[in-house]
């Protein structure tokens, strides 16, 4: 019974997490609420509450209270280390580092995505393993490490050919074009960022495309 009670946690948790990237944030906090319920009338299985704590964590971040998702990831990272979830920890690492960025402290987030790429599991999670790549390329970008960006982007050419297109391709361009406005490559920013600027208008992606518009015009 227990047991069950557990499962209707996690349930609930992947209920609540669905809402948050719908940003539902209201339904997606009930949601949390119902698999706490739950989760105490269960077996108590820690792994169980670090799952719920990740979970809340990113709607923490929505709700741009980043404190407390910051202290929430951190629950969960003291546990997933506990246990040796080598993976888990990598994925709670990718969720801080997130948290960091919008903090506009994107060079935190660089240590901590180092080690993400190390941890996750590339059979478990190629996508994750993608987003940890991309966005510590990126924080380098951003933070004037232009030489290191360009180790990684090329070192992690074989991720962004295995996602190739839609809206992986419009970011591949954007930080390529990052990078070569870092490294004076005038002709090269400005082709990366017109395909990136050109791929998320097409696809509707209006608040990436006036980011990338902006970027094109402080390189003009």
């Amino acid at each position: 019974a227990e047991r069950i009670e557990d499962l209707r946690a996690r349930a609930w948790g992947f209920v609540g997490n669905a809402r948050r990237i719908r940003f539902e944030l209201d339904g997606a906090e009930e949601a949390f609420e119902i698999a706490l319920d739950y989760l105490r009338h269960g077996t108590g299985d820690i792994l169980e509450r670090a799952f719920h704590f990740e979970f809340r964590a990113a709607l923490l971040r929505a709700q741009r209270r980043l404190a407390e998702a910051e202290r929430m990831l951190r629950r969960a990272l003291r546990i997933y280390h506990e246990l040796g979830e080598t993976h888990r920890i990598g994925r709670a690492l990718v969720s801080l580092s997130v948290g960091y960025e919008m903090m506009g402290t994107a060079e935190r987030s660089i240590p901590l995505l180092q080690r993400a790429v190390e941890l996750i599991d590339l059979e478990q999670d190629p996508r994750l393993l993608w987003g940890a790549h991309h966005n510590l390329i990126t924080a380098l970008a951003e933070t004037g490490r232009f030489m290191e960006a360009q180790g990684f982007f090329i070192q992690a050419r074989p991720l962004y050919a295995r996602f190739s297109g839609g809206h992986f391709l419009n970011r591949r361009h954007w930080v390529a074009g990052k990078i070569a406005r870092g490294l004076g490559q005038i002709r090269e920013a400005e082709a990366h960022l017109r395909a990136a600027r050109q791929g998320f208008i097409a696809l509707g992606a209006a608040d990436d495309g006036a980011l990338v518009s902006l970027e094109l015009a402080t390189l003009y």
